[in-house]
């Protein structure tokens, strides 16, 4: 194999360190022939050179750190030299002090970071003292790298927490990009606080930081509401998908989450509209549990709650049929369902049950989206003057059989997705 890898055809040299690489520790003889290939003029050859010294481990080191020290050694080489470091993980804890030096040459800068972020927490302190370099270059490697590490770096919070007020716009950005991979929720008030930052791609990196810390990012709902009106698109997309990651949590902490993505919605572009939508969507099925169904419904006394919860249940199993047989217009003759959708007890539905059901179910959901979304024009399902688009369900009646019901988009559709979670996460046992 050494001799393949030092005389060989291109493809047998490739295929020589290949080999070499698959037998790990195995190949430690062969460290100076794969040092030696790292000069090699095919990429090919020179990268899998690259990955067997890796794949060999502690024995490589002390060739690989030499290439690193050597100035004389052509860029690429050293950079080939630092990127082995990262097939080898924690056993590149030796080289952790030359890779950090490596950090202020640009031209093996971003190799070293990786290598740097591959060793993990024993790089950790060397990183964070890295963050304080006078050279931007070395902070913005060394935030990338803690990034990198992601959760198991988080005693470098604090210091990536400051570095959200470095100089350099690219630094602040890499900084708040780590606090999101790294995930924990003392970083959340700095974040907010980014979102005001002059330069709008660190904004950007903040709400998006915020959206991967997920629901224990709440307290920040307030600042991400403001960033919905923030004059770059791509911040308003990526606080959209914040409040989405946050979900149900926001509705609570702010009742005008819902409100000012609804108002934001017709100022966003094309794909931000739609991340909104959802967001909406999740935020929304707050509303059942936090208001339970609606508000004072908490208050109900035990008989009236289970007049309630029966109407949803009523409604949720005709919203199931439309979605089966309907899809496309949410509407039926009422006689379909008389005897196929059924009360929680096991009793069929007659017409006038039906009607019945769905009046309670108007008046929770009429309750519920001008109260806690903020929506105050749906009309009743009985008011002819009142267009579909501004009501939850509607009813008419062709001859003096033919009565006929659909639910409505988006107001009628959205209360049935409501009302079936609600019934997922509170089952009625009879």
């Amino acid at each position: 194999m050494i001799a393949a890898l030092r005389n060989g055809e291109r493809s047998a040299r490739e295929s020589a360190a290949v080999v070499l690489g698959r037998m790990g520790t195995a190949a430690d003889a062969a460290v100076p022939a794969l040092v030696a290939a790292l000069r090699d003029d095919d990429l090919g050859v020179s990268g899998e050179a690259e990955c067997a010294l890796g794949r060999i481990g502690l024995a490589a080191v002390p060739a690989l750190v030499a290439i690193l020290q050597d100035e004389g050694v052509p860029a690429d080489v050293r950079a080939r030299a630092a990127d082995a470091f990262r097939w080898m993980g924690a056993l590149a804890a030796d080289a952790i002090p030359v890779l950090t030096a490596c950090l202020r040459d640009a031209t093996v800068r971003s190799s070293a970071g990786r290598a740097l972020a591959t060793a993990g927490r024993s790089a950790m302190p060397a990183l964070v003292s890295s963050l304080r370099d006078k050279e931007v270059g070395v902070r913005l490697e060394a935030a990338a790298a803690l990034g990198r590490i992601g959760r198991s770096a988080r005693a470098a919070v604090p210091a990536l927490i400051a570095t959200l007020w470095d100089d350099d716009a690219d630094v602040r950005y890499h900084a708040a990009a780590a606090l999101g991979r790294i995930g924990r929720s003392t970083a959340v008030r700095a974040l907010a606080d980014a979102l005001t930052d002059k330069a709008e791609f660190v904004r950007a990196a903040a709400a998006g930081a915020l959206g991967e810390i997920g629901p224990r990012a709440v307290a920040a709902v307030p600042s991400l509401i403001l960033s919905l009106r923030d004059p770059d698109a791509g911040v308003q997309e990526a606080a959209a998908e914040a409040l989405e990651e946050i979900g149900p949590l926001a509705g609570p902490v702010d009742r005008a989450a819902v409100p000012a993505l609804l108002s934001a919605i017709k100022d966003m572009d094309n794909w931000a509209r739609e991340v909104a939508e959802v967001a909406i969507g999740k935020i929304g099925l707050t509303g059942l549990s936090e208001l339970a169904v609606p508000r004072g419904l908490e208050r109900m006394s035990l008989e009236r709650l289970a007049e309630v919860r029966s109407a949803l249940a009523v409604f949720a199993q005709i919203g199931e049929w439309c979605e089966l047989h309907a899809p496309d217009t949410w509407q039926f003759k009422i006689i379909h369902l008389v005897g196929v959708v059924k009360w929680p007890d096991g009793k069929p539905v007659s017409d006038s049950t039906m009607g019945r059901a769905l009046k309670e179910v108007g008046v929770i959901f009429r309750d519920y989206f001008k109260d806690f979304v903020g929506v105050g024009d749906l009309a009743a399902d009985d008011d002819l003057s009142a267009p579909p688009e501004n009501k939850l369900f509607l009813r008419w009646q062709e001859g003096a059989k033919k009565k006929f019901l659909q639910i409505c988009a988006p107001f009628g559709r959205r209360a049935f997705a409501l009302a079936r979670d609600y019934l997922q996460r509170n089952p009625i046992t009879t």
